[in-house]
């Protein structure tokens, strides 16, 4: 697959307004792909987790996914869990850590997650022992992103949006992929009393993987994100 690589923060300019124009570019890219969704399969039977797909008009074999659910809580709690709560709802998540604060509502974050054997192949009961995530081990991943959020008070909605950037002072992990967010974004809408709808558009390149795992196995990893999100949110409920 094409290599693909994060633009460095020097190119992008250190100063707000070069960041700030560059995330305004990611999340414009976005908004273009905003038809032609394919629904799919859902995670299981009673999943209440949607997820589609689309081909991008880049040329790269990478689509694009977006996933929507309804959660118990509302947007401002969602949009805490995303930023400052990932150890919840990413079970394979080693380290996370705030690189450098840009503002307010917007920082450089890296963190580390654990690659293991897709749980959307085990769900889908596709566990074949000659498919690629079993025949070696695979290093983790790595990610280094900006990222940028904000709420509409008037509406009580929430957005969080972040693609990678190669940051020179982010930490040199060894054995890993440096996984690449090409673009990523949440929309927190308020639904009913104390609730929510999410929606997140996803497109990632992990590293290490064929376009063919991507098509089989990266929307259902996306739902089960959310879903994760989803069952934290009845715990506390329930506790």
């Amino acid at each position: 697959m094409k290599e693909i690589k994060p633009k460095l923060f020097t190119d992008i300019g250190d100063d707000k307004e070069g960041w700030r124009e560059y995330l305004i570019e990611c999340h414009s890219n976005l908004i273009k792909e905003s038809k032609g969704w394919k629904e799919i399969s859902p995670l299981c039977k009673n999943s209440k987790i949607s997820i589609f797909y689309k081909k991008a008009s880049d040329g790269l074999p990478l689509r694009f996914w977006k996933v929507s659910a309804e959660l118990d809580a509302p947007p401002s709690e969602v949009k805490n869990r995303i930023l400052r709560e990932r150890h919840i709802w990413d079970p394979d998540l080693l380290a996370a850590k705030i690189i450098k604060q840009l503002g307010s509502q917007t920082e450089i974050f890296q963190y580390i997650r654990k690659s293991v054997i897709p749980i959307p192949t085990l769900i889908l009961g596709l566990n074949d022992p000659n498919s690629e995530s079993q025949i070696r081990p695979i290093p983790n991943e790595e990610y280094c992103v900006i990222r940028t959020w904000k709420s509409d008070l008037s509406t009580d909605s929430c957005t969080i949006v972040e693609t990678s950037v190669e940051y020179p002072e982010r930490l040199k992990v060894p054995n890993t992929f440096h996984s690449i967010v090409l673009a990523s974004k949440y929309i927190i809408e308020p639904y009913g009393s104390g609730k929510s709808k999410i929606i997140h558009f996803s497109r990632v390149d992990i590293m290490g993987r064929s376009p063919g795992w991507y098509h089989k196995n990266y929307g259902y990893l996306c739902g089960f994100f959310i879903e994760n999100l989803q069952t934290s949110f009845h715990q506390n409920a329930n506790g």
